[in-house]
């Protein structure tokens, strides 16, 4: 998902469904999308071998954060100078369940995230009081 896509159906031993699920859930179609080599990507991380991409919508982004190297990494997003409406002392971060791909976890604001190689996440960054359901 850091370019926008996931694998075709039929295609491997794990079938996309849970992640286009989740797609649907998150209102993709509706996101904006900021790749990260985007400059106006609201995120931005401290490694160089991990890619994040953002799906940004009023109090929700989905980030979707890709290991490109060989070995373990660890990120720290942060929001670019500039980016408004998501104070990190009021946001939630989380990455929802989704079959066949990841686990549920929460994350704290400023907390370093492990990727394993050739791995990602898709988390969810939402406004603490904000009640969207995934």
């Amino acid at each position: 998902m850091v370019y926008g896509t996931t694998v075709r159906h039929s295609w491997g031993s794990v079938s996309p469904a849970p992640v286009w699920k989740f797609w649907d859930d998150f209102d993709i179609k509706d996101a904006k999308m900021y790749g990260y080599w985007d400059d106006a990507c609201p995120i931005i991380n401290d490694n160089r071998n991990v890619k994040t991409t953002v799906y940004a919508h009023a109090n929700q982004l989905l980030l979707a954060i890709g290991n490109f190297s060989d070995t373990v990494q660890y990120i720290t997003p942060r929001f670019k100078a500039g980016v408004t409406g998501f104070p990190s002392n009021n946001i939630s971060i989380n990455a929802p369940a989704i079959k066949d791909y990841q686990p549920a976890e929460t994350f704290q604001p400023g907390e370093p995230i492990r990727v394993d190689p050739k791995k990602g996440w898709l988390l969810v960054i939402s406004k603490k009081n904000y009640q969207k359901r995934l």
